[in-house]
């Protein structure tokens, strides 16, 4: 329930909005990735969002999914989406979230009645402890935010193992013909994200090759992040 006024900006795009500015974030506890491209969300009988293909959330890692606006910043480094029908409509009581596979079998039901938790509160509701406790209004887990998309309850990154310096390799920087390489030693899904200097992300993909095209990116210094499975790198990447 986004706070009335600019606090309650929960997407970080300059504007509260009572519709944009909800937002549901999933956490994934297992040691493996997890593909949920094809995956709906329901608002009870109606749908709201459909994770689209190459929607992959990594080990230990999040993804959100704001009711819309222009998410701005880097949630930590989770996945950042937008409702693809265009809002999440959440109620304030008695709301059902639902999600389900590509094959229509429910795997997952968030019940707002069943928390015993007041979902009118200006804020969002959180597990507390972060991951295995139970749900609670965010401001009982951490008087200080009213929500903490992406992040742990105290507005921390969650953390995750890094590349050694064998195992990843970028290249040329600068980028002076907007093309550059990415090879790894360690196998899986490569995923970038290239953010502006403001906290802006620029640039989202998932990578089927080595390559990553960056002709369409503006001349300028960037934060390149690079994750596969559950280790990540950032570097400053000059583009020409």
């Amino acid at each position: 329930d986004p706070a009335s006024d600019i606090t309650g900006d929960a997407n970080g795009d300059g504007t509260r909005d009572s519709a944009q500015d909800e937002f549901i974030e999933f956490y994934n506890n297992s040691s493996a990735s997890l593909d949920i491209s094809g995956y709906t969300l329901s608002d009870g009988s109606e749908l709201r969002h459909t994770f689209p293909a190459s929607t992959i959330i990594p080990a230990n890692k999040f993804l959100v999914v704001f009711g819309g606006g222009t998410p701005t910043g880097s949630f930590g480094g989770s996945i950042v989406q937008t409702a693809s029908e265009g809002e999440l409509n959440l109620s304030n009581n008695g709301d059902v979230i639902t999600i389900e596979n590509p094959s229509g079998d429910v795997v997952l039901i968030y019940s707002s009645s069943d928390t015993g938790i007041n979902h009118g509160s200006n804020q969002s509701v959180t597990r507390s402890p972060d991951f295995t406790g139970g749900f609670v209004l965010h401001t009982d887990a951490n008087a200080a935010l009213l929500f903490s998309p992406g992040l742990l309850i105290d507005g921390n990154t969650l953390s995750i193992n890094t590349f050694t310096n064998d195992e990843l390799s970028i290249f040329p920087n600068p980028v002076n013909n907007g093309i550059i390489t990415i090879k790894s030693s360690i196998s899986g899904v490569k995923k970038i994200e290239l953010y502006d200097l403001t906290g802006r992300l620029v640039k989202q993909q998932i990578l089927n090759s080595e390559t990553v095209d960056l002709q369409s990116i503006t001349s300028g210094v960037y934060i390149l992040k690079v994750g596969i499975e559950d280790k990540t790198a950032t570097t400053k990447l000059l583009i020409q």
